[in-house]
């Protein structure tokens, strides 16, 4: 039986629907799983990666349709992951189709610092840790830059970033700028940078911008066959480096997710 081009455009979108209803996308459950928008929500907790998902279907009337299924595929990823918690880092949809990416998160009940696994055969060695005398203010805000990558894939660096962020703020020493809110108000105030701030002049210009009174920079970096994570901390009214902390980790690419960690760790004393 041949339909109408009309009604088949009719009739493809009724299917999704009845699909959702009957449970045809069943193998995209999501079940048990929350989602988040926030990363407060997910703090303490482990970071599994990265879960996406797409569905081909648009058009004019499917496009809610097709991105309920994209995020069903994204929640299906995460669930094999083990995850309790997945936030979401963007959605869209369009004519062609709709794509959704986020983090995994597993959070136990009691959930405190995100622990990380270290390939047994590996070692962290500690470079360099010049504190100074002076104590930080408890309850200072603080934001973290994203790190300078030195030579090496720009994702390792944004995704170690995201780990240290995470722990400084389960430690409870500084409150953390969410990231979301710092893009905003930079866009607010106009300001453009075309590469990564890792001087102090910017990392100051910045935090002025933003009204807070400590800064995070650091780079990350290939050293032959191990990794560098350089760590400082600005006061913004002063442009002092208050405390600065270097690791050499050698190893596998993973061993810097306890690294960086144990940095956060330092720099909260």
């Amino acid at each position: 039986m041949k339909f109408p081009g009309t009604q088949l455009r009719l009739l493809i979108p009724l299917a999704f629907l009845l699909c959702s209803f009957i449970g045809c996308a069943s193998s995209f459950s999501g079940r048990n799983i929350m989602e988040v928008t926030d990363e407060t929500e997910v703090q303490g907790c482990k970071n599994l990666g990265l879960v996406t998902g797409n569905s081909h279907w648009g058009g004019l009337t499917g496009q809610e349709l097709s991105l309920e299924v994209a995020k069903k595929r994204a929640l299906a990823h995460a669930r094999a992951k083990g995850a309790t918690h997945v936030l979401w880092l963007n959605m869209t949809k369009g004519f062609f189709g709709a794509s959704v990416s986020g983090k995994a998160y597993v959070c136990s009940e009691n959930a405190n610092a995100i622990t990380g696994k270290s390939d047994s055969a590996s070692r962290i060695i500690p470079l360099s840790k010049s504190l100074t005398s002076k104590k930080q203010a408890p309850g200072g805000y603080a934001a973290v830059m994203r790190f300078e990558s030195a030579g090496m894939d720009s994702g390792v660096s944004m995704v170690i970033t995201d780990i240290f962020t995470n722990q400084i703020q389960a430690n409870g020493k500084y409150r953390v700028m969410e990231r979301s809110q710092m893009n905003r108000i930079l866009s607010e105030q106009g300001f453009q940078n075309s590469g990564a701030c890792s001087s102090t002049e910017c990392a100051v210009e910045i935090g002025r911008l933003l009204s807070i009174d400590k800064m995070f920079v650091g780079s990350v970096g290939k050293l032959g066959e191990s990794w560098v994570i350089n760590i400082r901390i600005i006061n913004i009214q002063t442009g002092e480096i208050l405390s600065n902390v270097s690791k050499q980790v050698v190893g596998k690419v993973d061993n810097l997710s306890p690294a960086a960690i144990q940095m956060a760790n330092e720099l909260s004393q």
